[in-house]
């Protein structure tokens, strides 16, 4: 299961910011400007965070697609002064070639505002060639002002690319590969509110990335408390229920009626697709390398999907479950979808009865594997990807997926902030239990904005499997 296609993913703009040194802010703060200096150790800080966002990435991330290049790993960082004493944003770029050799590459990142308007076009940086199937890593710098998105841009002899990211924490996804796919993206979320009156309007941008329209389109606008906790809920609808591709237009809705609230949570759906946490919509399949679920729509009293094999092994006894939820986010039915066997690559449509009276507008998919047949040389067991959920004051990490593999336990999810406010140094540690053991496992995330989320993979030497599950975490600051 991918959660590229569960969804349409709410994206929401943040300010990422790093502090500066002690020894950069005195030497900012001495008489006159100092000269400005190089590069060196305050360059280089991001690159140990960066590795660890890239090994959390990459179960995540679709690879590249036949002979173009894809972007696997992306980290943002930035600060109010660079060596020469400057606002910047820095990204750390993993990129990989597909299956083609690139000669002349050069890359170059262009920030958007929430009309995708360009806000700053930093310069080409030429990476030389690049060989099949290899990975360079890439720190490319712009000083320049906040921005809600952005985008990459590859050039090499015979071929270019535009690789685009909806807000500062997702790894761009390539423009081409959404033709086929309505790709919604919400950004720049915002919201004022009358206490007096018990107003609350909401703002944001809708685009549709795409190269297809999204039909019957529902925007659903969750007013949160402190806690995390829904206070009101409110639905929106564009012209006749359709964005077509291309589109790209700021809205705004106000809402009566509404108690005390901190912060507001968008998600959309379309076509029958269920609203939750995912990177486009759930029509087509990314390339991950994982069980994908997509296509996920009701016909009459049948519940039909298409899944895909993404993994390295071929597997048997495989059963997709989907859980639909209503708007306040309950299980209406949970629904197991057989597929049987599944080779490596293969894709195959399922179905099941869904009955009558099923009005659904979100849910959760996980799968399991009775068998796994391993490549050779390794040993593979796969357990239920039960979606199970657990909660540490407002904070949530929902499990997706688990896979043992040669004596490492993998644990795959996501967590997501609904305290009301932005995490920054942001620690969780996850204590498993088995038997006759436990293990603990952290996951560290230096922001975690309110109502954004984040890909978990846990790796836990010496287990196969657990029975217990828990989780606590801190935080060094927290902000509204």
């Amino acid at each position: 299961m991918s959660d590229h296609h569960l969804a349409v993913r709410c994206w929401l703009s943040t300010l990422l910011l790093c502090c500066l040194s002690a020894g950069l802010v005195a030497a900012a703060g001495g008489g006159g400007k100092p000269a400005p200096r190089p590069g060196g150790g305050f360059a280089e800080s991001g690159k140990a965070d960066a590795e660890r966002a890239f090994a959390r990435q990459v179960a995540a991330v679709p690879g590249p697609q036949g002979g173009q290049p894809a972007v696997i790993g992306m980290y943002l960082w930035g600060g109010r002064a660079d060596e020469n004493y400057k606002p910047f944003f820095q990204w750390e770029l993993r990129l990989k070639a597909g299956s083609a050799a690139l000669a002349g590459l050069r890359l170059r990142v262009v920030t958007l505002g929430p009309l995708k308007e360009i806000g700053s076009e930093g310069p080409w940086q030429d990476l030389g060639s690049l060989a099949a199937s290899a990975s360079k890593d890439v720190s490319y710098r712009i000083n320049g002002p906040n921005f809600a998105a952005f985008q990459v841009e590859m050039q090499w002899q015979g071929g270019k690319q535009t690789a685009i990211a909806g807000d500062k924490f997702s790894v761009p996804i390539p423009v081409g590969d959404l033709i086929g796919s309505a790709a919604l993206v919400i950004t720049n979320a915002n919201h004022d509110y009358d206490d007096k009156k018990k107003n609350a309007a909401a703002a944001w941008s809708l685009w549709n990335l795409g190269g297809k329209a999204a039909n019957d389109v529902v925007l659903t606008i969750r007013f949160l408390d402190d806690k995390g906790k829904e206070v009101k809920t409110a639905e929106w609808k564009p012209d006749q229920g359709v964005v077509p591709p291309g589109y790209c237009k700021e809205h705004r809705h106000i809402v009566s009626g509404v108690p005390a609230f901190t912060g507001i949570s968008i998600s959309a759906r379309h076509s029958g697709s269920g609203s939750g946490d995912g990177v486009v919509d759930g029509g087509s399949f990314t390339g991950a390398k994982d069980v994908e679920v997509a296509k996920i729509r009701a016909e009459g009293k049948l519940l039909k999907a298409r899944v895909r094999n993404g993994t390295d092994n071929d597997l048997e006894g495989v059963v997709v479950t989907l859980r639909l939820l209503g708007k306040d986010g309950k299980e209406l039915r949970k629904v197991d979808l057989p597929v049987a066997k599944l080779a490596k690559g293969a894709e195959q449509d399922v179905e099941a009865t869904l009955g009558d009276g099923i009005t659904w507008t979100s849910f959760e998919v996980g799968w399991a594997a009775g068998k796994v047949a391993p490549p050779l040389g390794t040993t593979a067991a796969t357990a239920p990807a039960s979606n199970i959920a657990i909660t540490s004051d407002g904070v949530v990490f929902t499990q997706s997926q688990v896979l043992a593999k040669d004596g490492v336990l993998l644990i795959k999810g996501r967590l997501v902030n609904r305290r009301g406010q932005d995490l920054n140094g942001l620690v969780v540690t996850f204590k498993l239990t088995s038997k006759d053991k436990s293990a603990t496992s952290e996951f560290r995330q230096e922001r975690l904005d309110n109502e954004q989320s984040a890909t978990v993979i846990l790796e836990v030497p010496g287990f196969t499997a657990f029975d217990g599950l828990s989780m606590n975490w801190k935080a060094a600051a927290a902000s509204k």
